[in-house]
């Protein structure tokens, strides 16, 4: 656009001469700064594939492990195949509270920054906890506990790692894991010094490397509202469903 601008006006004010010495000097730079953008251009879309930490599942243990790895400086990429973080409703939703976790796991460093829950995120919470083992054998134990609004506990998690600098791809479905390459379901893939598998019981990493049977364990659990007793049917459908 520069060059037919000169020649335009250099027509029009009659120093074509002058300026054509300069022509193919100029031709040339324009040449070279074209060539260096489309090289930047390229280094770009392969540094936007090349990552430091690939972390397959956006979950709790995903987003944990982007927003430590992030703070550290690690160019870290999430791929999580759902639309929103946290839909749809995940299990798990009970979890200890961040003193009684202290007290279960006293080697473990700053549980409050590891695990940081606005009352949002809290539906529920708990001061004891009822087990029924394969016998049968009735269990109870005091245990506070919290029960998770999982879709907005997820999401909190999720925006600590952004807030760290990790950046979230969604409906990124990963079907194989070659070498340090990710493949996605649309076809494309990104390359991972390192890889994260923490998909939950149908990770991808996991199903590929190891024997996710010897993992599984099948379990039944149910809901009672608070002053409600277990029944012996609530017992028998609990045997049965962990046989």
């Amino acid at each position: 656009i520069l060059i037919a601008f000169i020649r335009y006006n250099t027509t029009h004010f009659r120093l074509l001469p002058l300026v054509s010495l300069f022509y193919p000097y100029l031709s040339n730079l324009f040449t070279i700064l074209s060539q260096k953008l489309i090289f930047i251009s390229c280094v770009k879309v392969y540094m936007d594939m090349s990552w430091d930490l690939i972390i397959i599942g956006g979950g709790p243990a995903g987003s944990t492990a982007a927003r430590y790895a992030s703070s550290a400086g690690i160019k870290t990429l999430v791929l999580d195949r759902s639309k929103e973080i946290g839909h749809p409703l995940q299990c798990g939703e009970l979890i200890p509270s961040n003193r009684q976790l202290e007290e279960l796991c006293p080697n473990v460093p700053d549980i409050s920054d590891l695990i940081q829950l606005s009352s949002s995120a809290i539906s529920r919470t708990t001061d004891r906890l009822d087990l029924v083992t394969p016998s049968g054998k009735k269990l109870s134990y005091p245990f506070e506990g919290q029960i998770l609004n999982r879709p907005v506990h997820d999401d909190e998690i999720a925006k600590l790692a952004i807030k760290e600098g990790a950046i979230f791809n969604k409906n990124s479905t990963v079907i194989d894991i070659i070498g340090n390459r990710v493949f996605l379901e649309n076809g494309d893939f990104f390359e991972g010094k390192v890889i994260i598998g923490a998909g939950g019981p149908h990770d991808p990493l996991a199903r590929k490397f190891w024997n996710t049977n010897l993992t599984t364990v099948p379990v039944s659990f149910f809901l009672l509202e608070a002053g409600s007793q277990l029944s012996n049917s609530n017992f028998f459908s609990f045997r049965r469903g962990i046989q």
